[in-house]
């Protein structure tokens, strides 16, 4: 059997990764029991991973279900219409097809379609489409507090993910529409 360890294999490399999270059905999940050999792939072998090693399970997997919604264990609700738009606003602003743009994320194709028609991905790949992004996951969830997202905090995203803008000059800009946007808002209460 083969396990994918993405983004953590160097962890798991110098053995210091003792557990992974995987979203698998029930039935499969039941394939997995002490004490299993597996061999462990920096990524699935189906996109060219490679094998970096040999594991042994020594506990059996632990069932976690959550409900179908935009809500990610440790994350709460991500905001996948946003994240939806960036990815298809930075394809069109590169002019790169879905294919291309799932290499440079590292996904595949249709689990980048997916994200980009905003279905729910699994944490790792949100975690990539962040990264490609160039913005941080929490950017991408919807607080309690502000639902739907304020007008200047989406700007904010928006300028931070433009890969025209270094961090210092994105910030700049949010601070200015930040000023302008209150100003109006208080002159309009005013009214």
């Amino acid at each position: 059997m083969i396990l994918s360890f993405g983004w953590t294999w160097p962890a798991f490399v110098a053995r210091a990764k003792t557990c992974t999270r995987r979203f698998w059905t029930p039935r499969y999940a039941e394939r997995w029991v002490v004490p299993r050999v597996f061999e462990a792939y920096d990524r699935s072998p189906r996109f060219g991973g490679v094998r970096i090693g040999m594991g042994r399970l020594s506990a059996g997997a632990i069932a976690v279900k959550f409900r179908k919604e935009n809500k990610m264990p440790g994350l709460g609700e991500v905001d996948m219409k946003l994240v939806g738009d960036l990815v298809r606003q930075k394809r069109k602003r590169e002019n790169m097809s879905l294919r291309e743009a799932a290499v440079q994320v590292r996904i595949s194709a249709p689990t980048l379609q997916r994200v980009e028609t905003g279905q729910l991905p699994t944490v790792s790949v949100l975690v990539r489409v962040a990264d490609w992004l160039g913005v941080k996951v929490d950017d991408l969830r919807q607080r309690p507090s502000e639902s739907p997202r304020g007008t200047v905090a989406q700007i904010e995203i928006f300028l931070r993910a433009d890969p025209n803008l270094d961090r210092k000059a994105a910030a700049a800009i949010a601070n200015i529409v930040r000023e302008v946007y209150d100003g109006l808002v208080k002159g309009k209460k005013g009214k």
